[in-house]
């Protein structure tokens, strides 16, 4: 962690792929072994308070799985339906302030995502395949590109910059 001098105040050795700003107490993380909350400072409440308390282990006060046993690809927070999405290789998944967490499915069936990007109010997400999906109240749908747009350039052609928040992808 670093803090608003840019001093490094604490390291934690996990293979984080992807960090997304919560609110000002809490980031989403998405690591190789697991997926959870890193924990910025304990100033004042926040309505992820309950789920990190109830999933937090003692000897890690820093961060939280919230999502075990899978390899996390990309997370992202959308402020409007105050959820968490984390893509995984087992699938896309949701997860709420109050801990319920569910899978996202298309054509009910587990989607894999690589890389999430939002725009305003609408999150889009794209695949190995190059496909491009938006999702929406908790549903996902694959957007129909135009053929002028080259698939394998589809993130740099494409998909917007988050103008409010940047997800950070390593």
């Amino acid at each position: 962690f670093i803090n608003s001098k840019n001093k490094l105040t604490k390291e934690i050795s996990i293979a984080v792929k992807s960090v997304y700003p919560v609110d000002s107490k809490y980031l989403a993380f998405a690591s190789s072994g697991s997926l959870g909350l890193f924990k910025l400072n304990s100033n004042g409440n926040s309505k992820w308070d309950k789920i990190y308390n109830s999933l937090n282990v003692k000897n890690q006060p820093d961060f939280t799985n919230i999502i075990k046993n899978a390899r996390g690809k990309a997370t992202i927070y959308d402020e409007q339906s105050k959820t968490i999405f984390y893509a995984t290789n087992n699938g896309l998944f949701a997860v709420n302030s109050e801990g319920t967490t569910n899978e996202i499915e298309l054509n009910q069936k587990s989607i894999t995502i690589n890389k999430f990007s939002k725009k305003e109010n609408l999150i889009y997400a794209i695949n190995n395949d190059f496909k491009l999906f938006e999702i929406e109240n908790l549903k996902i749908k694959e957007l129909v590109l135009p053929n002028s747009i080259d698939k394998n350039n589809i993130e740099k052609t494409f998909l917007p910059k988050d103008t409010k928040n940047s997800s950070i992808s390593l």
